[in-house]
């Protein structure tokens, strides 16, 4: 039986009336209900527990807090090396949430090195440290939907798995120097295993 004042059910909202508003759907099971949207996709397993798994939208859930894409995006966006970027969330074995990801496309003369010193200061400047994606993937291209969106899905399936990205350099984000390393196998493998835990 749902008791009408359980705090599990009420939803506090935010200062902003307008912003409250957003995420409460109404008449959803019958007229006169409420329910609120967090963003938040839970699993809940046979015994009854609820496990937090990912977000909605584009943001994703590291360390506990929700990042926006469009946020990194868009610290991203000045660096006139860049011909298209996407950032994504993608899993870590045993790790809860998704850490953040950035698929870059560079124009045709852009130097690697440079550019990666430069986004790498831009972004330990400008975003929260569990707000800085934790890998960077030199794509050749990124596809498109017909309304030129990025497609992330295929990216977010190879993830940071070396044998599913063609080829592709994947950089990690090195947090006592505040910049992007090559990754290699072993690297990759530290990450998975937790050996490396720095992330």
């Amino acid at each position: 039986m749902i008791k009408e004042n359980d705090p599990l059910l009420r939803f506090e909202g935010y200062v902003d009336a307008g912003d409250t508003a957003k995420k409460l759907i109404r008449d959803v099971c019958k007229k006169g209900d409420c329910v609120f949207s967090s963003g938040d996709i839970l699993y809940w397993d046979p015994l009854g527990y609820l496990y937090f798994k990912d977000r909605r939208g584009d943001t994703y859930r590291w360390k506990g807090e929700n990042v926006s894409t469009m946020e990194v995006e868009g610290i991203l966006q000045p660096l006139m090396s860049i011909e298209d970027a996407s950032v994504f969330g993608v899993e870590i074995k045993g790790r809860e949430g998704r850490a953040g990801m950035i698929g870059v496309v560079l124009a045709e003369n852009a130097n690697i090195e440079e550019f990666i010193r430069e986004a790498s200061v831009r972004l330990s400047a400008n975003l929260a440290p569990y707000a800085i994606p934790i890998f960077l993937r030199i794509l050749q291209c990124i596809d498109k939907t017909g309304t030129f969106k990025l497609k992330k899905t295929a990216l977010q399936k190879d993830g940071f798995d070396l044998k599913k990205c063609n080829g592709d350099k994947i950089f990690f984000w090195e947090s006592s120097e505040k910049q992007y390393k090559l990754m290699d196998e072993k690297m990759q493998q530290d990450i998975e295993s937790g050996i490396y835990s720095k992330i």
